[in-house]
């Protein structure tokens, strides 16, 4: 079973290591688990903001931040349905 699939079913030990900022082939990835989302974008401070793709059909979204580096400051923009 996959750290997704754990995710999506609430049994990852360690959420963190999947979600958040991470290095990933020479830039950095940002996944939010954001279950009842329509949409998420990721707002860096000095850049334009960057809509996620959803990765997983339960609420995972991901996406790549070319030229950010880590530590990374960063908000994420939610919207919901309603």
């Amino acid at each position: 079973m996959s750290a997704v699939d754990e995710l999506v079913e609430g049994r990852l030990a360690d959420p963190h290591s999947l979600l958040g900022p991470h290095a990933q082939n020479g830039t950095v990835v940002v996944r939010a688990f954001r279950p009842e989302a329509q949409s998420v974008r990721v707002r860096v401070e000095d850049a334009e903001p960057v809509e996620l793709e959803r990765a997983h059909p339960a609420g995972l979204f991901e996406g790549e931040l070319e030229g950010a580096e880590l530590p990374l400051r960063y908000r994420l923009e939610v919207s919901y349905a309603e």
